[in-house]
């Protein structure tokens, strides 16, 4: 797991999930207090999102469907034709990204959202 085209889960990622679990695995998916939107930039809130869930089809020289969002140019396309938020918010009549997977946490969602909200600046 994860499938491909994604890579292999990291052994901090699986002793993440260990702790969670042992923890009593709370369902925490949705949940706002821990996400912290008081610094929201490109580089450092919106880009690991988009190398972890969408750059393994969007991203290198030849991302699926056209859609780029491996570079700022191709990424500000899907911004001003709204695919991103449509797509990432499962609205309907967008493809559900990222496809057949989860949707990404509502924390990851609020995080892009404002990033377009402050003016998807390429910071």
């Amino acid at each position: 797991m994860p499938p491909s085209p994604y890579d292999r889960l990291s052994d901090e990622q699986i002793t993440t999930i260990a702790l969670w679990i042992e923890g009593g695995a709370q369902n925490t998916t949705n949940c706002q207090s821990g996400c912290d939107t008081t610094n929201i930039t490109l580089s450092g809130s919106v880009i690991p999102i988009f190398e972890n869930y969408c750059n393994g089809c969007h991203g290198g020289s030849a991302p699926l469907g056209n859609v780029d969002l491996g570079n700022y140019d191709g990424i500000q396309k899907t911004v001003n034709d709204g695919t991103l938020v449509g797509s990432v918010n499962h609205a309907s009549g967008y493809s559900a990204m990222p496809q057949s997977a989860n949707k990404l946490s509502s924390c990851q969602i609020t995080k892009i959202e404002k990033w377009i909200a402050l003016g998807a600046k390429n910071d």
